[in-house]
């Protein structure tokens, strides 16, 4: 049974960890204080019962129950009054022989213990849950001030307003790595993995970075460090403008939602999710050919361009060079039949960039080693689009 109690420990402490919402943590240490409550109850009713059974002249057995009286009846009547001893006691049924009194004082002073520690604990949770909501009501009062003392249009400032509330909603879900205070303890190197095994599945969707990570996991683990975010993007945002030149220059990557790229003519395509947008940032000075709009709450993992070819730049790649796969992307740019746009080119046509068939199952981690930083091994020297 000790074993048992161990192993719903090691259950309960796997719960805890697996829950991501406050309110639904909240809620799971208010069952947790019941569980406790009922489980001290239940051992009390067995002992009070125990007590109650010896053979004795007058017992309260003998005094409460009948005979006829079947185990449910006994195990509640026995649960009603352990569970009693938390609140004082009760009348119903009483001590009988000195044996029960001494049982009777001895578990309600456990039970008078345990209920103030139990009851504050209680008390507290609930107070953490009226604290959180409290404090989002008051963010939300002090925005709705801040736009009326702004005479803020009223459609503007319900699109506001949902927005915002929409965001206090997305960050109860999906914690913010900035809101996360003990990552700052955890030394970089560990929180280096950590970045990566969160960004290399979603970079490894490109053909690029998918061929990147099998050459060379020591550079992508420090690029998924220092170059990657992941960004929100609500309904009717726009990420980029068409004409934009942007500073940083960065890549997109679709986690969650839906974006729609538009033209200046007017043409008007999805991108979903899985797939990626402005690639050519990474490679040469660019200057967005279209816009980027969110058709619905979407989540965006973020490239940072210069981060980029700073990292590579510090390694020297001695059997796969990124800045290979550079000259044939541009080159691409060039002369796709499609014309120029921030649109993914075809995969296909990216995998025979990167020569990924030519080097099926050639992964060697000492395909790059570190060099001192060099402006000359920028990926984007010698990489340029003709097409301005």
């Amino acid at each position: 049974r000790l074993l048992r109690l161990l192993r719903i420990q090691q259950v309960v402490q796997l719960l805890d960890e697996r829950i991501r919402s406050d309110r639904l943590m909240i809620f799971a240490d208010i069952v947790k204080i019941v569980m406790v409550i009922v489980g001290c109850a239940h051992f009390a009713a067995c002992a009070w019962y125990g007590v109650g059974s010896r053979d004795a002249p007058f017992t309260w057995v003998k005094t409460y129950l009948q005979r006829s009286d079947g185990v449910m009846d006994r195990y509640w009547l026995s649960m009603h009054w352990s569970l009693s001893q938390f609140t004082g006691g009760m009348d119903e049924v009483t001590p009988q022989n000195l044996w029960e009194r001494i049982c009777a004082v001895s578990l309600w002073i456990i039970g008078f213990m345990l209920a103030a520690v139990l009851v504050s604990s209680l008390t507290s949770e609930i107070t953490r849950l009226q604290i959180i909501s409290n404090q989002h009501s008051q963010q939300l009062s002090i925005l709705r001030r801040f736009l009326s003392d702004h005479s803020v249009s009223s459609r503007l400032a319900v699109r506001v307003q949902r927005n915002a509330r929409h965001a206090l909603q997305e960050m109860q879900r999906n914690m913010q790595e900035e809101n996360v205070e003990l990552l700052r303890l955890v030394s970089e190197p560990l929180r280096m993995e950590l970045h990566f095994e969160i960004y290399s599945p979603i970079l490894a969707k490109h053909p690029f970075f998918s061929q990147y990570i099998d050459e060379c996991p020591h550079v992508m683990r420090k690029v998924c460090h220092k170059c990657t975010a992941i960004i929100p993007a609500f309904a009717g945002d726009v990420i980029f403008n068409p004409g934009e030149t942007p500073n940083p220059p960065k890549m997109y990557f679709v986690m969650i939602g839906l974006l729609e790229y538009f033209t200046i003519g007017g043409h008007q395509l999805l991108v979903k999710e899985s797939q990626w947008i402005a690639e050519a940032t990474l490679w040469t000075v660019w200057s967005h050919r279209g816009g980027l709009r969110a058709k619905c709450d979407s989540q965006l993992c973020e490239v940072n361009a210069r981060e980029f070819q700073k990292i590579s730049g510090e390694f020297d790649h001695t059997l796969w060079d990124p800045r290979s796969y550079a000259t044939n992307f541009v080159n691409l740019l060039n002369t796709y039949e499609g014309g120029i746009t921030d649109l993914p080119l075809p995969k296909q046509v990216l995998e025979e960039a990167c020569g990924i068939k030519n080097r099926r199952g050639s992964r060697s981690s000492t395909n790059c080693t570190k060099v001192e930083p060099n402006p000359l091994n920028a990926i984007s020297e010698g990489a340029e689009t003709d097409s301005d």
